[in-house]
């Protein structure tokens, strides 16, 4: 359960990349990035996820000697292919020891599969034993795969031995809560690691400033907005209220574009109820609103 703010994990993809459909600010300076890490270590936040994709972020994270402070998570190189063969395997391998090489670790904490479907097509278990090989001889502590359903999910445990989860989680979002996933995985002693807990900022966004896109949601959200009012909420204190009451969390990604934006983060989670709250009629099940890959 996350109880603890070192249960935050931050997520850095905005320090490499534009990051985010309703990210106005840009790609976080390394300035500011140096802030917004001190101001993780000063209150305890002691985990970062990064990506061998993420642009500029690792290369960043390498030169502010995150590393010395941080447990890092990092992914690997999205394939899509059909067939896991020997070429796409020295692409992993090599990405992944450029990745400890740009953040300067002689390890991480745990390395995800970034691209899920990697793990489903033809000789995957061998990318699986490559991650495994690295685990066995230090280079991780920890291996797993960030997924986006429950398809995704049931077909990989079925077939893996994993360490950690990383999967989507937020109020308009539930299908994992709802389903039973997470009960099946804390069966399993999987650890689990919640993301897109903003749904890229579109929970903390007004009603009236969806993106066109998301028009047919601006009822709901403000439905959501008076629900908020009525539980004396912010946003993004009711953002947060739904995922640290999931007993079966470990952790929590969040991701920022500012040094006042992680503050208001820590500020939120201090600020939580001490209360249940029922949001389950936020759940929405069209994957075009819930799931990015469809934006």
């Amino acid at each position: 359960m996350i109880n603890d703010i070192s249960n935050i994990i931050l997520g850095t993809a905005q320090f490499g990349m534009d990051y985010g459909i309703t990210n106005r600010k840009g790609r976080v300076a390394e300035k500011e990035a140096t802030e917004i890490l001190a101001y993780c270590k000063r209150f305890n936040i002691q985990t970062i996820d990064a990506a061998a994709n993420y642009g500029k972020a690792e290369k960043i994270l390498g030169r502010l000697a995150a590393k010395d402070h941080f447990a890092i998570y990092s992914k690997t190189l999205p394939l899509h292919v059909a067939t896991i063969t020997r070429q796409e395997l020295e692409s992993v391998e090599t990405a992944f020891f450029r990745s400890l090489g740009n953040l300067k670790a002689s390890h991480v904490e745990g390395v995800y599969v970034h691209h899920a479907n990697d793990l489903l097509v033809k000789d995957s278990d061998k990318l699986y034993h490559l991650m495994l090989a690295w685990k066995q001889a230090g280079l991780t502590k920890k291996i797993g795969v960030s997924i986006y359903d429950q398809i995704q999910l049931q077909s990989i445990i079925a077939n893996y031995d994993i360490d950690v989860i990383q999967l989507p989680l937020n109020i308009y979002d539930q299908r994992l809560l709802t389903s039973g996933a997470l009960d099946e995985l804390k069966k399993r002693n999987i650890e689990i690691h919640a993301r897109s807990i903003f749904l890229q900022g579109l929970l903390l966004s007004e009603a009236e400033q969806l993106p066109s896109a998301f028009s047919s949601l601006i009822p709901r959200q403000r439905k959501l907005e008076l629900f908020f009012n009525a539980h004396q909420l912010t946003k993004l204190e009711g953002a947060l209220q739904f995922i640290v009451q999931i007993k079966q969390l470990d952790a929590m990604l969040v991701g920022v574009d500012s040094i006042n934006h992680m503050k208001e983060i820590i500020h939120a989670f201090y600020n939580q109820k001490k209360i249940y709250i029922d949001f389950q009629v936020f759940q929405i099940d069209d994957v075009n609103i819930i799931d990015p890959r469809r934006w």
